[in-house]
C-alpha cells in the first residue's frame, strides 16, 4: 500500500511521497530529554552532539534519529545515533536496541521549522487511511546541515510506526 499527494510548503512546491516501508531493527547510543516544544531545535543539535562527543571511538552505521515520545505540554525526546550492536556507550549515552517495525513513512526536503507541515500532512494521511500508530514516531536526517549549508536541499525522513494487520 501506497500514497503520494502534493502539498505547498511556502512559496515551494514540492512533492512529499508517503508510503508503508518495513524499517529494519538497530542498536543506537541515545541521550534524551523533555522540555517546552519551541526548544527542540538547540536541544536535538546539543544531544546529537553530547552523543558524537562523549563517543569519539563510536562509528556511526547510518543517519542520526530523534523519537518523540511525549508531545503535549512538553516534548520528551530521544535522541539516537545508530551503531555496530557491540558498541560500547560512553560519557552518559546509553545504547539500545530497536526492533524491526513497519511504518508510514514521509519525505520532507526542506528547513526543518518546515518539518511541521510534512508531519500534519503524515497524520492526516494516516487518519484517512485508518493506520493504527503503534509507537513513538521518529524523524530520521538524511542530510548534515554541516556538509550541505543550503536547507532547502536538507532531507528529512519521517515515520510513524503501525500495526499492519496480515490475513
Amino acid at each position: 500500500m501506497s500514497s503520494s499527494l502534493s502539498v505547498r510548503l511556502g512559496h515551494n512546491r514540492r512533492v512529499a511521497e508517503f508510503q508503508i516501508v518495513d524499517y529494519p531493527a538497530y542498536t543506537g547510543l541515545v541521550a534524551g530529554t523533555m522540555c517546552a516544544p519551541d526548544a527542540l531545535g538547540s536541544e536535538i543539535p546539543r544531544l546529537l552532539g553530547f552523543i558524537w562527543n562523549s563517543n569519539p571511538e563510536a562509528e556511526m552505521t547510518d543517519a542520526p534519529c530523534v523519537y518523540y515520545l511525549e508531545w503535549e505540554a512538553h516534548a520528551k525526546v530521544e535522541c539516537v545515533v545508530p551503531v555496530a550492536p557491540s558498541t560500547a556507550p560512553q560519557g552518559g549515552a546509553t545504547i539500545k536496541d530497536f526492533a524491526a517495525t513497519s511504518a508510514f513513512m514521509g519525505v520532507h526536503q526542506g528547513h526543518y521549522q518546515t518539518l511541521k507541515d510534512t508531519w500534519t500532512e503524515l497524520w492526516n494521511e494516516v487518519g484517512r487511511l485508518g493506520l493504527q500508530p503503534s509507537g513513538p514516531p521518529w524523524e530520521r536526517y538524511m542530510t548534515d546541515p554541516e556538509e550541505e549549508p543550503d536547507p532547502n536541499n536538507w532531507v528529512t525522513e519521517v515515520y510513524v510506526p503501525v500495526t499492519i494487520q496480515k490475513f
